[in-house]
């Protein structure tokens, strides 16, 4: 018993004086290691305090520090270019985008705001309503 506390306090020690040299690039590869990234098609819908926002992101990475509690990410603008966005992580869902009618409505509208039908067509029922 006595053997395996010192064999303990050891490896302890070992460790603790290890850290002391490990450098600054070290660190950080290590610390990202919480980090989890999504590539694909994504849309990403914020519920804050001014409401809901949605916005695209197209064949693109979504980063998430769930240490740091945000979503980093660079989303479609209106004009086609791409801008940065944070989001919280207890505020914003992420879903995999795979096609139009997957959309809620209100989802729906924001996004064909944003971008218009360019990227988001209408479907049967939004044509018949726009007539």
């Amino acid at each position: 018993m006595v053997n395996r506390i010192i064999i303990a306090v050891v490896i302890i020690a070992i460790l603790g004086i290890g850290y002391i040299f490990i450098s600054g690039d070290t660190e950080n590869r290590v610390a990202r290691l919480g980090v989890s990234y999504f590539d694909g098609d994504y849309v990403i819908t914020y519920h804050g305090y001014s409401g809901v926002d949605v916005w695209m992101v197209k064949s693109g990475k979504v980063t998430s520090e769930p240490s740091k509690g945000y979503y980093h990410t660079r989303v479609r603008t209106k004009d086609g270019k791409t801008a940065y966005m944070q989001l919280p992580i207890s505020n914003t869902v992420i879903e995999e985008f795979k096609e139009p009618s997957q959309l809620t409505k209100a989802q729906r509208a924001i996004l064909v705001g944003k971008y218009g039908y360019e990227y988001f067509p209408p479907l049967t029922n939004e044509a018949k309503d726009n007539q």
